[in-house]
C-alpha cells in the first residue's frame, strides 16, 4: 500500500466523550466521508473559507460554506486516526506551520453539547513546532489559521 493512503477503521463508532467530556453528541455528519474506508492523504486539501477581503467568519458561516463547496468535509475517525498515528501527517501539512499556531478541523463530524447548546469539531493543533494533539473549538471566529480538512469532490465550487 502506498504510504499515503491510510485505512480507517469503521468497525465501531466514534466516541466524542473520549475526546471532550461526558453529554457531548455527535449532531451531525457528512455521509460521504462516513463511507471512505480509505484515503490517500495527498490528495487532502485544507482550505479557510475566506473570502477576498475577510479576516475572520464565524464556525456557523465557515460550516455553511463549506457545506456548499460540495467538498467532503472529514469526519472525527479520520481526526482520530491522524491523532493516533502522528507519524502519518502528510509533510504538506507540517510544512504551513511557521511559528504560528494552525488548526486543522475535521467539519464532517459536528459535536453539540445539549446542557448548554454548544456546538464545536475537533481540531488537530499545531503550535510552534508542537503538537499535534486536539482541541475543540466552540463557535468563536476562524481567520486563515484555522484550516478545514476535504477532499474535493467532482461537484465542488470554489468560494
Amino acid at each position: 500500500m502506498d504510504s499515503t493512503v491510510i485505512s480507517i477503521d469503521r468497525s465501531y463508532p466514534f466516541n466524542p466523550e473520549e475526546y471532550l467530556c461526558k453529554g457531548v453528541k455527535i449532531d451531525s455528519e457528512d455521509q460521504r466521508s462516513l463511507a471512505l474506508t480509505e484515503i490517500d492523504l495527498s490528495n487532502v486539501q485544507f482550505v479557510s473559507m475566506l473570502k477576498d477581503g475577510e479576516l475572520s467568519i464565524n464556525g456557523e458561516e465557515k460550516l455553511s460554506r463549506l457545506k456548499a463547496s460540495g467538498n467532503i468535509l472529514l469526519d472525527a475517525k479520520i481526526f482520530e486516526f491522524l491523532l493516533e498515528h502522528k507519524i502519518r501527517i502528510p509533510p504538506h501539512l507540517e510544512e504551513k506551520v511557521q511559528n504560528q499556531t494552525y488548526y486543522i478541523s475535521f467539519d464532517g463530524t459536528g459535536l453539540s453539547y445539549p446542557p448548554y447548546g454548544e456546538r464545536c469539531v475537533l481540531c488537530l493543533v499545531f503550535s510552534q513546532g508542537e503538537g499535534p494533539g486536539y482541541y475543540a473549538w466552540f463557535d468563536d471566529d476562524w481567520d486563515a489559521r484555522c484550516l478545514s480538512a476535504v477532499l474535493v469532490s467532482p461537484e465542488s465550487r470554489e468560494f
